[in-house]
């Protein structure tokens, strides 16, 4: 009897100790917070949450999409072993991040300067919208599954709710981009799915759920800062090697001028400027034989932090200083012979230090108001030149021609014009960079003065995003990049007293001799 008695007590002291060493359980709420479920369906709402939000400020509207991609993806991670369409949803996660991922270091790059074909732009969005749908698809039925397996009726309206907002969302993107009278509603009913969809997951925490967790050996944390390199990575390559023209640079020839030797001297004599002349190909010199008369223009333009900051300067002034200008503009007009005033038109740029090109550069000549009262004859023809190491070498522009562009204005609203154009970039290992564009213009019956704007855009900074080209920043808002882009420009009027002479009737003249 004692021996039970004593063993009764050796067993109340075991209980005792158990009790007084082993520390309480955790509140039932702290559980729940560290629950994979609970977890995984929180990353999987708040990544699609930020993946559709959209915030034109500070690059948010692509921030937020990535960082909601890496939360879902997490998220499905975690689920993807609990039944086939969580397993689903990981898949077509990961290849949305892909395809986002892709677009956001493309973003960084010139590459997308061409744009995409109507055709293949429609199979862009068709591929993003099916895979979009598919993944709240698979949520729903996945959800569905879950309650089923917890005991609870199948009812998951809330993530078929979201499918039929996003589907909406596309169809008033694709259709009605500029409604807004529907925003207000859009976000309500959104927040409302949310709050939903997070009150499921509470329901299946509250029936006491667990998931069967797959297998990591990469943790959340781990990976998420895994993507993010990765995306980092791929954008700062891209600012490296994708932001300038491939620019096919050779040796410029000798003796390039050989048998204009007449032409020259007879178009130094009319005043053509002379480092302009060494410049022009061979082909240009010959096409202003007997030239009848030569003006021109130069205009020194400061490359500053300014927006527009061009200092004048008279080419006839030889004491005019030109020691603080960064580039100079030279404009020669070279009338040609003919019933009417037909002129050779040559812009001349030049810098004059050594400035940084961080990408492309562009150059928009607008002459009377898109040829108004004048002929343009072309086409258009040019080239690039700068000198490294005592060597001279030259290139034709990336792009030279005739664009037409849709502008907008706060006053006159849209706008399409037809202006020429030439895209180029230019090294930075060399100096004395310059480069002229050349064409014909020929008056018409109504004498009018020759209106002619030169427009320079200089890529100054390397951080934009999206990455636009020089081109592309002149035919939209230039204003809008001012961080990014210099516009230097220069006008040239030649008034009808220059551009249509007096035409003396050779049998007039025989008489008056």
């Amino acid at each position: 009897m004692f021996d039970s008695e004593r063993h009764f007590m050796q067993e109340t002291d075991l209980d005792e100790r158990l009790k007084r060493d082993i520390p309480d359980p955790p509140p039932e709420e702290i559980i729940h917070q560290v629950t994979p479920w609970r977890k995984a369906m929180r990353q999987v709402l708040f990544g699609s949450a930020f993946a559709s939000i959209t915030l034109h400020a500070y690059c948010l509207d692509y921030i937020l999409p990535a960082v909601g991609m890496i939360l879902s993806i997490l998220g499905f991670r975690t689920l993807r072993k609990e039944n086939k369409w969580f397993r689903t949803c990981f898949l077509l996660t990961a290849v949305q991040a892909v395809y986002l991922f892709v677009h956001l270091i493309l973003n960084t790059t010139i590459l997308q300067e061409a744009g995409n074909t109507s055709l293949e732009w429609w199979v862009l969005v068709v591929g993003k919208a099916a895979l979009a749908f598919s993944t709240l698809y698979g949520l729903w039925r996945g959800l569905r599954a879950v309650q089923k397996k917890a005991g609870l009726p199948p009812r998951a309206g809330s993530a078929l709710a979201l499918l039929a907002w996003n589907v909406v969302l596309y169809v008033i993107g694709v259709l009605c981009p500029d409604v807004m009278i529907l925003a207000g509603v859009m976000i309500v009913a959104y927040i409302l799915i949310i709050r939903s969809l997070y009150k499921l997951s509470k329901e299946l925490d509250h029936a006491g759920y667990t998931i069967e967790t797959a297998p990591v050996k990469v943790t959340d944390r781990a990976a998420a800062i895994g993507l993010t390199a990765v995306l980092l990575i791929g954008c700062v390559c891209g600012y490296a090697f994708g932001g300038s023209y491939r620019m096919d640079w050779t040796p410029l020839p000798e003796a390039e001028h050989q048998g204009a030797t007449d032409i020259e001297t007879h178009l130094l004599d009319l005043g053509f400027p002379k480092d302009v002349l060494d410049d022009l190909q061979s082909e240009e010199v010959l096409a202003c034989k007997d030239a009848l008369q030569v003006i021109s223009q130069t205009y020194d333009a400061k490359a500053g932090y300014g927006i527009i900051d061009t200092l004048s300067k008279d080419s006839s002034d030889p004491n005019a200083s030109s020691t603080a200008a960064s580039l100079r503009i030279t404009t020669v007009a070279v009338q040609l012979p003919g019933e009417r005033a037909e002129w050779r038109m040559i812009h001349h740029f030049q810098w004059l230090d050594k400035p940084r090109f961080y990408g492309t550069e562009a150059i928009r000549i607008r002459t009377s108001y898109n040829m108004e009262n004048w002929d343009y004859i072309g086409p258009a023809s040019g080239r690039l030149l700068y000198t490294k190491n005592g060597t001279s070498y030259t290139a034709l522009y990336h792009f030279l021609g005739d664009q037409a562009y849709t502008s907008s204005d706060m006053v006159l609203g849209e706008t399409t014009s037809t202006d020429l154009f030439a895209a180029f970039s230019l090294p930075n290992d060399g100096e004395n960079q310059r480069g002229y564009i050349a064409y014909t213009v020929r008056s018409k019956p109504i004498a009018s003065i020759l209106n002619t704007l030169i427009d320079y855009n200089h890529q100054k900074s390397l951080l934009q995003y999206p990455a636009v080209t020089a081109m592309e920043n002149c035919q939209t808002d230039v204003w809008s990049r001012a961080y990014a882009f210099k516009l230097i420009n220069d006008q040239f009027l030649l008034h009808p007293d220059d551009a249509y002479p007096p035409i003396v009737d050779k049998a007039d003249s025989k008489e008056t001799a």
